[in-house]
């Protein structure tokens, strides 16, 4: 129990510490992801009021890079008060978490999951 509340409070800390530091000003393009044929990123959509639904979704990020070796793929991290992103990949429900090759939608999943699922789509996604 004192590990998932740990990880929890290291995933607050570590949104807290993304919306400081965010590369996107406001009027920028809502795109997070690149054209480019071959750039991979991996997009999660998170809410601080969902903190303890997001914990499986970043294990599963983990251990597919893990097992397949190399950073298979950018992870980018999008808060809900993103509103102008949020609508432009239409996320209706946290977390979510999208998977892009160039312009290629590979993954799209939302809400609550286990992390043999997520794993398993994930790694789907990216080999």
């Amino acid at each position: 129990m004192q590990n998932k509340g740990l990880r929890l409070l290291f995933i607050g800390c570590f949104i807290f510490f993304l919306q400081g530091c965010s590369i996107f000003p406001s009027f920028s393009s809502p795109q997070l992801h690149s054209n480019e044929k071959e750039d991979r990123v991996t997009l999660i959509f998170s809410d601080p009021d969902r903190l303890s639904d997001e914990a499986n979704y970043y294990d599963a990020v983990l251990a597919v890079q893990q097992d397949l070796g190399e950073q298979v793929t950018e992870l980018v991290i999008c808060d809900a008060s993103e509103r102008h992103i949020i609508n432009y990949y239409d996320i209706d429900e946290f977390p979510a978490m999208l998977v892009y090759k160039g312009d290629d939608e590979k993954l799209r999943i939302s809400g609550k999951h286990d992390i043999t699922d997520l794993y398993a789509r994930l790694e789907g996604a990216l080999k």
